[in-house]
């Protein structure tokens, strides 16, 4: 049994000296790191910190990251209610997707570094943007209590801010949609 075990810590050893030099040369650092990566966790930390407004600095998790923004991208708004006063989180991001307006917390950042391009008559609305989902208690699963940006009209520029998924969402609340971009027609 005893060289079963050394087998064992002799493999792991190699194991980690090799990721220890993988790391080294990605510049990931410790072999830990290199471990979280293959787990994953490294990647969601990586996407996490390509927002502007990185929650994870302030000990969010970052559930689901959402899609990336096109070259292009041109908002578009889509009404979700269906005769109701609000709806609440699993229900919202369910109708988001079979609305196609699926967008995320990167939308939101691109956005609100051009407002310009977020029509005048928006202003009245918050803008929704439920394929990104945040854990306030740093944890691994969605709940009512997980958050997803939107884009609130201040009087003056738009604002991010994070609204709890399982509060409901009413008349005041539009998704965004990405609309087709304008082509010119060759001549």
């Amino acid at each position: 049994m005893g060289q079963v075990n050394a087998l064992k810590d002799f493999k792991r050893g190699q194991l980690d000296a090799a990721l220890m030099k993988i790391g080294q040369e990605a510049g990931l650092g410790t072999a830990e790191g290199i471990k979280a990566l293959l787990r994953g966790e490294l990647v969601v930390r990586t996407l996490a910190r390509s927002f502007k407004h990185d929650k994870t600095l302030v000990g969010w998790s970052l559930l689901i990251p959402g899609p990336k923004v096109e070259e292009d991208f041109r908002p578009g708004i889509v009404e979700f209610l269906d005769g109701e006063n609000s709806i609440c989180d699993e229900e919202l991001r369910k109708r988001a997707r079979n609305l196609g307006a699926n967008l995320g917390q990167a939308h939101a950042e691109y956005l609100l570094e051009r407002q310009n391009r977020i029509p005048w008559e928006y202003r009245g609305d918050d803008l929704v943007f439920p394929a990104t989902v945040w854990n306030p208690s740093g944890g691994d699963r969605y709940t009512s209590d997980c958050y997803s940006p939107i884009l609130v009209w201040n009087g003056s520029f738009w604002d991010l801010g994070f609204n709890r998924l399982g509060n409901g969402w009413n008349h005041h609340a539009r998704l965004v949609k990405a609309m087709q971009p304008f082509r010119r027609k060759a001549k």
